[in-house]
């Protein structure tokens, strides 16, 4: 009987399930840090507990023993999940590590401590560890190693997936803590609105009673005007009787 095998994003999509879109990087540049964090640490969970139960495959000898590229199915499960677990890892390293939280800050740094006490084992299955603390893995050396170096590392007895899985549960609950303030421009813009608003209608309300001023002037001068031609005319008028009689 064959077994089934699955490409690395099939699995990747399974881990962050709890929110796909942070699995991918053109997703991640538009979302809020706290949400990463949060898919990022329930993903580290996740890939912990897989691991921990994983059929480790036995060594095999690949021509592009130095190649990282992975885009078929039929790369080793070990090479994926290797993969899949130092990907996890960088993630969360890097939205906690970007964290308003000091708490959070704090266990990341904890798990960078805890990742390089394993330096040797961890490169002895074909992780290496950079200066900035993330990892990377190379698919000649883990597709060689010996299936009882990955059971060492990441199987069902070890302290260090122990450890990492406590840091990831904590690091969730802080980031979920974290209140996102309202968007400043929205609300400047509102209040911006509101004060035109205002304006408008303190314009309008001065218009109008200029309006009234000026109508009401109006009104006046047209009534002297009327009474002053009333006044010449009745003396004109009166001249004219006299000269007649």
């Amino acid at each position: 009987m064959v077994a089934t095998t699955y490409s690395y994003d099939f699995y990747l999509r399974g881990i962050y399930s709890s929110n796909r879109g942070a699995r991918k990087a053109e997703r991640r540049s538009s979302m809020q840090n706290s949400e990463l964090t949060k898919a990022d640490s329930s993903a580290m969970k996740k890939i912990i507990e897989q691991l921990r139960q994983l059929e480790w495959s036995e060594p095999t000898v690949m021509e592009d023993k130095d190649s990282n590229s992975m885009n078929t199915v039929s790369d080793s499960t070990n090479y994926k999940f290797t993969k899949l677990f130092a990907d996890t890892y960088n993630n969360l390293l890097e939205s906690a590590g970007n964290s308003t939280s000091g708490q959070a800050k704090r266990l990341i740094s904890r798990m960078k401590h805890l990742t390089r006490e394993q330096k040797d084992a961890l490169e002895s299955v074909g992780i290496s560890i950079s200066s900035n603390g993330k990892l990377s893995v190379k698919k000649g050396t883990v597709n060689q190693a010996a299936t009882y170096k990955f059971k060492q590392l990441f199987g069902s007895d070890s302290d260090y997936l122990t450890e990492m899985s406590s840091i990831a549960k904590k690091i969730k609950r802080h980031a979920s803590q974290i209140v996102i303030p309202p968007k400043k421009a929205k609300a400047s813009t509102k209040q911006d609105s509101t004060s035109n608003a205002a304006d408008t209608s303190s314009v309008a309300a001065i218009a109008e009673i200029a309006g009234s001023v000026h109508t009401a002037d109006l009104a006046g001068i047209t009534t002297d005007t009327a009474n002053t031609s009333g006044s010449a005319s009745n003396s004109l008028i009166g001249n004219t009787v006299d000269v007649i009689l």
